[in-house]
């Protein structure tokens, strides 16, 4: 039976989107890479969700938004106060971006990483505190697939999405 807008995707179409952000990602090891890559998936994820919740998605390509704009006009349409923890690790993400893309200093870079993925340190099923690769991965697959799951949701301004109505 096909998927309606508002269902969750299913197992299949989760592994499907697991598969290709891993197949999109660089090797282990590349940690700025995988910033880069990690943040334009998730703007990908972005501009899926504001699309499909304004009158007229081709008013948003001919805008240019850049990540930031992007971020906050999905904040605007969806937030919810239970989930005040994804916009803030969205946000972290992009000044991590920003910062990285104009600092070249690797132990300031490392400092920001970890600022980054501290929100979610606790439940991160990574429990060594050293593997920023492994970490990092998890949190940025973690923001993609909430992307792709909220940019299928019903919303009712400040609350949670609803994937079922």
């Amino acid at each position: 039976m096909p998927r309606k807008q508002g269902d969750p995707p299913d197992h299949e179409e989760s592994r499907e989107e697991m598969k290709r952000f891993s197949e999109l990602l660089p090797p282990e090891g590349d940690l700025e890479l995988l910033v880069l890559k990690g943040h334009l998936l998730i703007e990908e994820g972005l501009r899926a969700l504001v699309s499909r919740e304004i009158r007229y998605p081709k008013a948003l390509e001919e805008t240019h938004f850049n990540f930031f704009k992007i971020l906050h006009v999905a904040k605007g349409l969806c937030y919810a106060e239970d989930m005040a923890w994804l916009w803030d690790m969205l946000e972290r993400l992009n000044q991590l971006r920003n910062q990285m893309a104009h600092k070249l200093d690797a132990e300031a870079f490392r400092s920001r990483l970890v600022h980054f993925l501290e929100p979610i340190s606790k439940s991160s099923s990574i429990k060594d505190p050293e593997d920023l690769d492994g970490r990092l991965r998890e949190a940025l697959y973690m923001l993609h697939l909430m992307m792709r799951t909220y940019s299928n949701a019903q919303f009712d301004h400040g609350k949670s999405p609803n994937f079922h109505e």
